[in-house]
């Protein structure tokens, strides 16, 4: 189960569209299909086959619900994670999460305070703070970074996954609302990992081919 956990404690299910819709997205206008490419003819195939495989696979499906026997998902996000996870503390400050993103090549980084994860900072965030100064200064480096902290810029609605998550929902998730990590928290919302495009990546291409389900 992949739900939100928003910086001031609360906890709901995933609703789709979740990250996509906090932040505005610019709108990509749609291209025209490409002339030429014909249609495929649906008749070519036998419509007594299509009734048949129809027809076995709801068979099929109802066996399932009657007898149980679905499948477990075989890899899950406790098998993928990245553990121990590092953290940055909410108030730390702009300019030594630069230093630390610079020098740990992170994109994501949980924040933390209290022991809780209270929200989770992006390269993204920084760098559009750091245009967003640029532009105020005329176009020159920004210099004051240490006005402003991590609490400041971080993103406060953060997806997360329990361990039993089956890993095939993390990836469709982190498709669907264009975010590059899901952190991973125990049964008690305690923070133990985190699954990334790298850890997905990096599974696909040691433990190839993956069984997706037992």
């Amino acid at each position: 189960m992949v739900f939100m956990i928003h910086h001031e404690g609360g906890i709901r299910p995933y609703e789709t569209g979740a990250i996509r819709n906090v932040r505005p997205r610019a709108i990509v206008e749609s291209v025209k299909a490409a002339q030429g490419i014909s249609k495929i003819d649906q008749s070519q195939e036998s419509n007594d086959s299509l009734q048949t495989t129809s027809s076995l696979a709801i068979t099929r499906y109802q066996q399932a619900l009657t007898t149980g026997q679905f499948r477990e998902p075989a890899l899950k996000a406790g098998d993928v994670m990245s553990s121990p996870v590092s953290t940055l503390d909410a108030n730390t400050t702009i300019e030594e999460a630069f230093e630390f993103f610079k020098l740990r090549r992170f994109r994501h980084v949980p924040v933390i305070e209290q022991d809780s994860m209270v929200g989770i900072l992006s390269d993204r965030d920084l760098l559009t703070l750091a245009a967003e100064r640029a532009r105020s200064n005329e176009g020159t480096q920004p210099t004051n970074t240490q006005a402003t902290t991590v609490r400041e810029i971080m993103s406060t609605l953060v997806l997360s996954a329990h361990l039993d998550t089956p890993i095939h929902d993390v990836a469709r998730i982190m498709f669907e609302e264009r975010i590059g990590c899901i952190p991973v928290v125990s049964d008690q919302n305690i923070l133990v990992g985190i699954v990334t495009r790298s850890d997905i990546l990096r599974c696909v291409m040691n433990r190839a081919p993956i069984e997706l389900w037992t």
